[in-house]
């Protein structure tokens, strides 16, 4: 600890048991610089194949008749023979069980933990074991009144199974016993159920409920119905649940890290919840149409998106939520009347849609051949342009505080949708800065509106995007989620996104926000991981990346945005199925040969791999049109495409084969162009060999 404080050691990486030193609660988890990853035992291959290896060899020993090295009872080695009844020592093995076991690990953890529970349990006052009683009869009584429930509406009935939940955690000795010398606070969204639960263990006292928390929560996850129950009944893996933006995290990784001492009585209490409630069926379909949440969980082609239902969390500011509604309302209906956005809507066909997250409400602004429409309510169609952002955000950008640019880079603010389509906002923003100015004076000043959604007493807390590390079982939800903040890694192909993005622009092929890297997702063909838009390339991690479909639309919960090239890179995917990862490069040689018109030749035994090069003449960045050309003339190629007056594109079946053949296109090009410059042609490799490695370099790449 000393070594770490006092900077003489760098940093420190260990595993982390739910008992054994390092345990869950160790002061060395709280330092910045430690980074912690579950315990998971055997569970993966390496050291399965160890293990395996280590058996293996045990038994060539024992065929052959000679001692094995690791030998757990020496004394049954006396009588062991391959033929025959085992024959038993039954005065040794009883003088066995009255001693210690081996030794502890993780397999044997729980046995160990719950004899001593049951220890300290029997030293507690006879007093306070029968109020624990009594206050789980008083649980079993709700528990009643949940079953009469109806059992037919999973809303309702996931409701009862939360309530019975939480009743019986506050009641449940074992809680009690771990909340001793703790002080730590969760609390769950569950987002299309439109409510939350915070569970309380403090100075040995313990408090769950679906009210309000009793103070600011250390530790805040945020996930749907469906991904809630899975992960307690083992359905959903953890890990998965986080890379793909299902369950997001954010707040005190140490204390998060405590939850492993009671991962697997919380499974237990839910599963009993869930037997004595009943099973609430299809939890999908509370994202579906007729559902309150249906705009924020059913997907974006199936319907034009629906404001967002308010937020579970109480605000600290309820006026200063229904200001800023009034002030959307006074807002949307200047713009509709407004000559000057009637004059902009002439030969124009665009909708905006803004979701103000911290509010759970959506607006939308529609500019279609002279007609302006705006409002609180359902755009009309799918919207061209989607932007995300806070109330104070959007507050900030029309008044002057807050900078657009800086908001979108730190991410602030998440944009996706038509690049063309966007830009012609511009032309209207003092129009649309000076009648919100006019909106906010009419309904009023809405004060700090960092303070909307916060619990009482909370300060405003940034949720950054992150990954998760690898889980031993669906019990570990809340240790996954912790590692989110606490590995750089996320432990998937964003991993090497990161690798790639980073090697290209240490050698100058990508530029600070220039160039964009993609790869297909590992447990989903159909989707894909892409590097944020705006965001300074220095700065990038691997949670940063955005998941999105073959479409285009942003999967998941994100403050970034997917890269405005996404269409190439969509396109393409869908096109060539073999290929699993895209590079667009900004390389400076390669865009040169092609504004130069200079054609790439087969001037070396890498070159001719490639074949020649397509172009496609410049069009707008951004558009459907330019992924559409780009696909086609890699499809007639199948390994690279450059981009007139834009930059060069490169697909393969790896990143590390995407990544390399990028800068191959680029050294080439150099050489070619330097020939150009010297008056000199190149002398090419013989057609022949030409067209073999062409053939192997269509396979290999």
């Amino acid at each position: 600890l000393n070594a770490l404080r006092s900077g003489r050691l760098g940093g420190y990486a260990t595993d982390v048991f739910p008992v054994e030193p390092p345990a869950a609660d160790d002061p060395l988890l709280a330092l910045p610089t430690v980074v912690a990853t579950p315990h998971v035992g055997g569970n993966t291959r390496d050291v399965a194949a160890h293990q395996g290896e280590i058996i293996h060899d045990e038994l060539s020993l024992l065929l052959a008749g000679q001692r094995p090295k690791y030998v757990l009872n020496p004394a049954a080695l006396e009588s062991f023979g391959w033929l025959g009844a085992r024959r038993m020592d039954e005065a040794g093995l009883q003088k066995r069980t009255g001693g210690p076991g081996p030794g502890a690990s993780d397999l044997d953890v729980d046995a160990q933990r719950n004899k001593a529970a049951e220890s300290r349990r029997e030293s507690l006052p006879a007093t306070a074991v029968e109020s624990r009683r009594s206050q789980a009869g008083q649980a079993a009584q709700r528990s009643d009144e949940v079953r009469s429930m109806d059992a037919d509406d999973a809303r309702q009935k996931m409701i009862a199974i939360l309530m019975d939940f939480t009743a019986h955690i506050a009641a449940d000795p074992d809680m009690a016993i771990f909340a001793r010398g703790k002080n730590v606070v969760f609390s769950f969204t569950v987002k299309d159920l439109d409510q939350a639960f915070h569970l309380s263990f403090v100075n040995g006292q313990v408090a769950a409920g679906l009210d309000a928390p009793p103070r600011e929560p250390d530790v805040r996850l945020k996930m749907a119905a469906d991904v809630l129950d899975g992960m307690f009944t083992g359905r959903v893996n953890a890990t998965k649940a986080a890379t793909t933006g299902k369950l997001s995290f954010s707040g005190d990784t140490g204390k998060a890290m405590a939850f492993m001492r009671i991962q697997a009585n919380m499974s237990r209490l839910y599963g009993e919840a869930r037997a004595r409630v009943g099973d609430p069926g299809d939890l999908t379909r509370l994202g579906q149409a007729g559902s309150p949440t249906a705009a924020t969980s059913a997907p974006a082609a199936a319907a034009a998106p629906q404001p967002a239902p308010p937020s579970p969390t109480p605000a600290t500011s309820s006026a200063g939520s229904q200001k800023m509604i009034a002030i959307l309302q006074e807002f949307t209906a200047a713009i509709r009347t407004d000559k000057g956005m009637a004059d902009f809507s002439k030969g124009k066909n665009v909708v905006f849609l803004f979701t103000v997250k911290d509010l759970g409400q959506s607006i939308f602004l529609s500019f279609v051949g002279g007609k302006v429409e705006a409002g609180l309510q359902a755009p009309p169609r799918e919207p061209d342009v989607k932007l995300k952002m806070t109330a104070d955000t959007l507050d900030g950008m029309f008044t002057g505080r807050v900078n657009a640019t800086k908001a979108a880079t730190s991410g602030r603010l998440s944009f996706s949708g038509d690049t063309g389509k966007a830009m012609a906002f511009m032309r209207i923003q003092k129009e649309m800065s000076r009648l919100y100015a006019e909106a906010r004076q009419k309904a009023g000043d809405p004060g700090d509106l960092t303070c909307i959604g916060a619990p009482p007493g909370s300060e405003p807390q940034a949720v950054e995007p992150g990954a998760a590390t690898p889980a031993a079982s669906a019990g570990t939800a809340i240790v996954d989620a912790a590692s989110v903040s606490a590995v750089p890694k996320t432990g998937d192909v964003r991993d090497q996104i990161l690798q790639a993005t980073s090697e290209l622009y240490a050698k100058g092929l990508i530029t600070a926000t220039g160039g964009n890297v993609s790869a297909r997702a590992d447990d989903n063909p159909n989707e894909i991981w892409i590097t944020p838009s705006a965001i300074f390339k220095g700065d990038l991690r691997a949670d940063m990346m955005v998941r999105i479909d073959l479409d285009g639309r942003i999967l998941g919960e994100t403050d970034f945005s997917a890269s405005s090239e996404r269409r190439v890179h969509c396109a393409i995917y869908k096109a060539m199925p073999d290929v699993t990862a895209v590079i667009h490069s900004h390389a400076e040689q390669a865009t040169l040969m092609a504004l130069t018109g200079t054609q790439f030749q087969p001037i070396s035994a890498d070159a001719a791999f490639f074949g020649d090069i397509p172009v496609v003449p410049f069009i707008m960045p951004g558009s459907d049109e330019l992924g559409h050309e780009v696909a086609r003339a890699m499809q007639a190629n199948g390994i690279a495409v450059l981009m007139q007056n834009h930059g060069l594109v490169v697909a393969g079946s790896s990143l590390r084969r995407a990544a390399d053949m990028t800068e191959i296109i680029e050294v080439t090009a150099h050489k070619l162009l330097t020939c150009r410059t010297l008056g000199v042609e190149p002398p090419l490799l013989p057609e022949e060999v030409v067209r073999e490695l062409k053939e192997i370099g269509k396979s290999a790449a």
